[in-house]
């Protein structure tokens, strides 16, 4: 805190240059990769965001969409999320993605090798009338295996939001419910309310308060595997959940002269998640069975954390200002606690015959502060530059200082500036290093950090050099007639991951064994659009992406996992549709990847040999067909409708792939305004 204040007051009255008045948006949020608007997800009949991306966003692995947050960090509105399962997709403004320059000023929160997804909420706006929002989906859920019932198949998802912005105070309020709506890890047998409040208050033209609450409780059972049966048969084995998040931010917006912005912010929440045996083994028991043998195993725990910001920047400009400057500095605090516990029961002919309970109490409490420069000359180069450190508190380890640096020039201005043609021909180039060594995990929807080396980590006095991380991105974004956006680029992450693997035991069966490696993430992406027709009453917007993500492991220790898997990179593509004609919309989304090795571990002494098989999926995502009547709308109080059809996994091709659930979909969604 006290290198934040000096670096206020050393800002205020060294600075000899005209201040600039900006928008309160970090320069390094300007130009993200890909940018998504929340109304064009929100008739989508699915509850995951992860399901909702796939084939969106390039660079994000369709392969393992089931736990998106090992592949990318989340920022929701300033704070870095390690689930977002509070969040209604109704609810959120804007999504934007970045594959390179945000990774290093992250720094320790980004132990992710694909970027980040800064995510925007939905608040109400100052002098706004009062205004009522109706989103509805219903529909039916299609599975290929009869493990369901009626109930279970209908999808059902209610969302209302009230909002009202008067001269210096606005609100908002959403109520949510999903049923049946989160399919893409399995069967789903919850339902999930979610409550989200927003306030802000400006009494002063330099001064913004603020406070936001979501509370999101989850209960039903969860699907945990299948049962072997006396004869050799199986069926399905299920637990009760019950998971609630809860959290609230408050910010303070300070402008006391013109150009300086301090943003101060605090993040406090806590993710409770209890499993438990359901009465019945399992949902759909056959009695013809009447001798069983299996085990469950069953996780619950409690993750608390706190959260502390204070952002401030400076806007100057010289030269007639031509040449623009932004000086920042950035101090964080975190603080985590999780009390997580492991329980395994093992039944025989119905009997409870053993049960084995490990209860894992770990913490992680650090500081940190970025500070940056960046410059803006003539619109042509624009450049940037910072340091950040990271420092455990009661921790062995001393700060690491790892800079980072952005570079972006813009080939329009130069050279083609009277050519109407071309709008933009921009090439961009981003290095950092950061330390990210300690694994914030995800375990049964439960957030937290409940690796039980944590702490060992954090203690030990490691090799500096082994723990930076570093992370490049190069590429070229053009705009050519006002119509066509053509984008491509070059990445790597060299990262640390830990890695379990079941091992041959001394005696009989197998034992886990968690390996330190090092990893190194890598890929190109090829992705535009085109706007075909714009200007007529048909529109029709395209828009494709390509890229090949590869993953190598470069040393890692206690075991040999060196083996005959093809690492060769693996083409994605995703694809996005949109037509629309006088009041009807068509809107596709679609996916796929060719030839992904599907890898299976094959044990030989006390070796373990990973084999693999080529696997192809294609995916038409998601399909809606609407109308809007707002031509025949007379009632004054109804400012929108529209009504869709709606329709996820419609067309599957699958070879080689047995683990992707994803089940068909086909509903109606309506959305009104009053």
């Amino acid at each position: 805190m006290k290198i934040t204040l000096l670096s206020f007051f050393a800002m205020i009255f060294t600075f000899v240059a005209s201040a600039q008045d900006i928008s309160g948006q970090n320069t390094w949020m300007e130009h993200p990769d890909f940018i998504i608007k929340g109304d064009e997800l929100k008739n989508f009949p699915g509850g995951q965001l992860s399901e909702m991306l796939i084939g969106r966003l390039p660079g994000i692995d369709h392969i393992n969409t089931t736990n998106l947050e090992s592949q990318v960090v989340f920022i929701v509105d300033g704070f870095v999320w390690k689930s977002i399962d509070a969040i209604n997709i109704n609810n959120i403004e804007q999504i934007a993605y970045y594959r390179g320059g945000l990774n290093a000023k992250l720094g320790i929160q980004n132990e992710t090798p694909n970027g980040v997804i800064l995510i925007t909420t939905k608040t109400a706006k100052l002098k706004q009338p009062l205004r009522l929002d109706v989103n509805t989906v219903l529909g039916n859920n299609f599975y290929k295996k009869e493990l369901v019932n009626k109930e279970d198949r209908m999808l059902q998802s209610y969302h209302v939001a009230l909002s009202e912005g008067l001269d210096q105070f606005s609100w908002r309020v959403s109520a949510g419910f999903n049923s049946g709506t989160r399919n893409i890890t399995g069967y789903d047998f919850t339902r999930q309310f979610q409550l989200n409040g927003d306030l802000r208050f400006s009494p002063l033209k330099w001064l913004d308060l603020g406070l936001n609450a979501n509370y999101a409780p989850v209960k039903g059972s969860l699907e945990i595997g299948n049962i072997q049966l006396a004869n050799s048969s199986t069926m399905n084995s299920h637990a009760k959940i019950k998971h609630d998040v809860w959290n609230g931010t408050f910010y303070m917006n300070v402008k006391p002269v013109k150009g300086l912005i301090n943003e101060i912010k605090v993040l406090k929440g806590k993710t409770v998640v209890d499993q438990g045996l359901n009465t019945e083994t399992s949902r759909y028991y056959d009695t013809s069975y009447t001798a069983e043998s299996h085990s469950n195993e069953l996780r619950s725990g409690k993750y608390k954390y706190l959260s502390f910001q204070d952002d401030l920047s400076y806007c100057f400009n010289v030269d007639e200002d031509k040449i623009r400057f932004k000086a920042g500095a950035n101090f964080q605090y975190h603080k985590f606690n999780s009390d997580y516990e492991v329980v395994s029961k093992s039944f025989f002919n119905g009997q409870q015959s053993n049960s084995f309970e490990n209860l894992t109490k770990s913490w992680l409490e650090y500081y940190t502060l970025v500070g940056d420069l960046s410059v803006n000359f003539y619109d042509v180069l624009f450049l940037k530059g910072g340091v950040r450190s990271d420092k455990y508190k009661k921790s062995l380890t001393k700060a690491i200082y790892a800079p980072f640096f952005y570079a972006d020039l813009n080939f329009k201005q130069v050279l083609l500036k009277d050519v109407n043609e071309v709008n933009e021909i921009r090439l961009f180039g981003s290095y950092g290093e950061y330390r990210s060594f300690v694994p914030l995990i995800t375990e049964s929807n439960m957030i937290g950090i409940t690796d039980e080396f944590a702490n060992m980590f954090i203690n030990a006095n490691l090799n500096d050099d082994l723990d930076k991380v570093k992370v490049r991105n190069f590429g070229l974004k053009t705009i050519f007639f006002d119509r066509l956006k053509l984008s491509a680029d070059w990445y790597k992450n060299d990262n640390n991951a830990f890695i379990s693997v079941s091992i041959p035991s001394v005696g009989n069966g197998f034992e886990t064994m968690v390996v330190q490696a090092r990893v190194a993430y890598s890929g190109w992406r090829v992705w535009g659009s085109a706007d075909v027709f714009k200007n007529a009453l048909f529109r029709w917007n395209t828009g494709l992406n390509f890229f090949k993500n590869k993953t190598k492991m470069v040393s890692g220790n206690q075991v040999d996992l060196n083996s005959n898997v093809d690492f060769k990179l693996v083409l994605q593509a995703g694809m996005q549709q949109h037509f629309s004609y006088d009041n009807f919309s068509l809107n596709l989304n679609g996916s796929a990847y060719f030839n992904h090795p599907v890898i299976s571990p094959d044990y030989s002494g006390n070796m373990v040999l990973l084999r693999s098989e080529k696997a192809t999926f294609i995916n038409l995502n998601y399909l809606s067909f609407g109308y809007n009547f707002k031509d025949q709308i007379s009632d004054k109080k109804l400012k929108d409708l529209n009504i869709s059809l709606v329709a996820r996994n419609l067309v599957l091709d699958k070879r080689y792939v047995n683990d992707v659930i994803l089940s068909k979909t086909v509903g109606i969604a309506l959305n009104a305004s009053f």
